[in-house]
């Protein structure tokens, strides 16, 4: 379960950075989810150390995503 764990992350990471750099927003729910899998992972494989990196990663893309907001906002 673990590796599985390791290779939805990375995929999901993957595959929402390339939808954001489409410029496409629903990207940023695939890289959260990726996040999420990567707390999965810590949990599962007894690594608490993983959490601080996994909720910066989450600050950084909603932080990301409200910028995108503003910007369509004032384009509007």
């Amino acid at each position: 379960m673990s590796a599985f764990l390791l290779q939805l992350a990375n995929t999901l990471g993957l595959l929402g950075l390339v939808i954001v750099g489409r410029k496409r927003r629903w990207g940023f729910v695939v890289w959260l989810g990726s996040e999420l899998a990567w707390a999965a992972w810590g949990y599962l494989d007894n690594n608490p150390g993983i959490y601080p990196w996994c909720a910066l990663w989450a600050i950084i893309n909603i932080w990301n995503w409200i910028s995108w907001r503003k910007r369509a906002v004032h384009k509007a």
